[in-house]
């Protein structure tokens, strides 16, 4: 199948607080399914709209230039994500939950331009930061009867992806602010990109002990790539050596893009082999483990398998209590990881978690009671991760039995999005009610 590359370039926006921006079709295009392509992708987007977010969130209005961009880069990167889960092998399924993601970032992005104050601005620059550990969703494996975690390509690629894409935007701001406001601040800006490339050098590390061990991962150590990167890190600080690391790291984008492009497209599965035992990692002192893996891991670079509840009927609690206790352990796999349930007094499901070494990890489903005591709909629905409220959650309410139309109906009232135990600002929607009085 034929492909449409542009290489992209660079573009400089002069107005106050305007810096050069990396943006949508600028990037090289591929128009066949790609696995590893549309993974590196959705990196490289999150990380130009990230950086780009933070160094403009003093900005009190919305400017079409610089915004545009990160409205833009944010709702190509939900699109790349979701073309990842269509197109990577099921046995390593890219991002399960590619529609909570693809709908956070259109509400990261719709926020931004309906309120583009200062303090908004900040909130969301919080929260695009925290992307940076959806490589952690690459680490699942599909075996037969559990999911496993484990270093995997598609994570270096995402990792590899974040990085380049922030470390690119850095370094271009920085040089937009030396040549309009005379050098200020401009080398705590390349200082910052310089922290970054020594992350870079950390996942390289890990991906060069990965490879061989998967034999799939694509090759990229043929430009001596950690070389480079580490050379990038260590030069001076000045103007002509600003534009060396700006346009070094525009070559080191293009070779990943078409490295990667060319061994997954060349590869008759897709698919990302992984090891029957762990590689030994490479731990890179400046990257911190904890925006990555969640903290019960006991090695960040390798979680412990994560046994899943061994349940039946869609990981369901029975809807009516099956003894005579109200609250139950079911389908234990270990003293920590079962599926726990609760009922009430007339024996109706009241409450359902799936509990994961311990902690709730999965959809959490509460039930309340409606006009008639007998009746118990749905009252939420909310989405935890190893303990943590992270995810999208749903809220129903009840029409009352005097409404005169749809009576004893439950309906969708509100959607919220919760990142890391708290909410995403901006992203509530409500739904209208179908009740009427």
């Amino acid at each position: 199948m034929n492909k449409i590359k542009s290489f992209l370039a660079i573009t400089f926006t002069v107005t106050c607080l305007s810096v050069p921006t990396y943006s949508q079709d600028q990037i090289i295009i591929v128009t066949e399914n790609n696995c590893c392509f549309n993974i590196l992708s959705a990196g490289l987007y999150l990380g130009w709209a990230t950086s780009l977010e933070f160094y403009t969130q003093e900005r009190t209005y919305w400017e079409d230039g610089p915004d545009g961009i990160i409205y833009n880069n944010l709702i190509q990167a939900g699109r790349y994500i979701q073309d990842a889960n269509q197109t990577c092998n099921q046995s390593l399924p890219a991002w399960p939950d590619w529609k909570q993601k693809k709908y956070r970032l259109e509400s990261i992005a719709n926020s931004l331009k309906s309120d583009p104050s200062r303090f908004n601005r900040k909130q969301l620059a919080k929260s695009l930061k925290t992307t940076k550990s959806w490589s952690y969703s690459l680490c699942t494996v599909a075996l037969p009867n559990r999911n496993v975690l484990r270093q995997t390509c598609a994570q270096k690629y995402f990792q590899m992806g974040w990085w380049i894409g922030y470390i690119q935007q850095t370094l271009l701001i920085a040089a937009e602010d030396l040549r309009v406001n005379g050098g200020q601040n401009w080398q705590y800006k390349v200082n910052h990109a310089k922290n970054y490339l020594g992350r870079l050098v950390g996942v390289l590390n890990q991906y060069k002990e990965l490879r061989p061990i998967t034999g799939h991962c694509a090759d990229i150590d043929v430009f001596d790539i950690i070389n480079r990167v580490s050379e990038l890190q260590s030069i001076g600080y000045s103007t002509s050596n600003l534009n060396y690391m700006i346009g070094g790291m525009d070559w080191l984008r293009k070779e990943i893009q078409q490295r990667i492009d060319g061994d997954c497209s060349n590869s008759s599965s897709n698919e990302f082999i992984i090891p029957n035992h762990d590689a030994t990692p490479h731990d890179d002192a400046t990257d911190v483990h904890d925006d990555f893996f969640p903290n019960n891991s006991t090695n960040p670079m390798f979680p412990q398998s994560v046994p899943e509840p061994r349940v039946t009927s869609s990981n369901q609690c029975p809807r009516r209590n099956p003894g005579n206790k109200t609250l139950y352990k079911l389908n234990i796999v270990s003293s920590g990881t079962y599926l726990y349930c609760e009922y009430f007094r007339d024996g109706a499901l009241r409450y359902q978690a799936p509990i994961v070494n311990g902690r709730k990890h999965g959809v959490i489903l509460s039930y309340g009671t409606g006009q008639n005591k007998n009746d118990h709909p749905i009252s939420s629905k909310r989405t935890f991760k190893h303990g943590i409220q992270d995810g999208l959650a749903t809220y129903y309410s009840w029409c009352s039995g005097g409404a005169r139309s749809m009576p004893h109906t439950n309906y969708k009232s509100s959607e919220v999005w919760f990142e890391n135990g708290k909410k995403v600002p901006g992203s509530t929607k409500r739904f209208p009610s179908p009740c009427s009085n």
